[in-house]
């Protein structure tokens, strides 16, 4: 199986990476020089949403599948495996206490 996965320092800009709640937050507290456009955050979702619409509020979303998504994927196949062998393990030990006590 082959992962690709890309350093999160390569993005260019945190915010288009990231779920629509981080990025509210990056866009409120990016820096002095944008505090007078987003000086809360009930006018960064008014600003965004007047601005740029709901795809405003998803903008790289893709990009932050793709950086997480293969690291998910090699998580769930380890659990899944994991938990598989655990059984597989506690149902032979379940047998060999039967079979020892009778």
């Amino acid at each position: 199986m082959f992962c690709l996965s890309i350093p999160s320092n390569t993005l260019p800009n945190p915010s288009e990476s990231s779920p629509p709640s981080t990025f509210l937050a990056l866009r409120h507290h990016q820096n002095n020089t944008t505090t007078h456009l987003y000086p809360n955050v009930r006018a960064c979702i008014r600003r965004t949403w007047a601005e740029e619409g709901s795809r405003g509020f998803y903008r790289g979303l893709g990009t932050n599948l793709v950086r997480v998504l293969p690291g998910t994927c090699v998580t769930f196949v380890v659990y899944e495996n994991i938990a598989h062998l655990l059984r597989t393990f506690a149902t032979r030990r379940e047998l060999e206490t039967r079979s020892g006590n009778e």
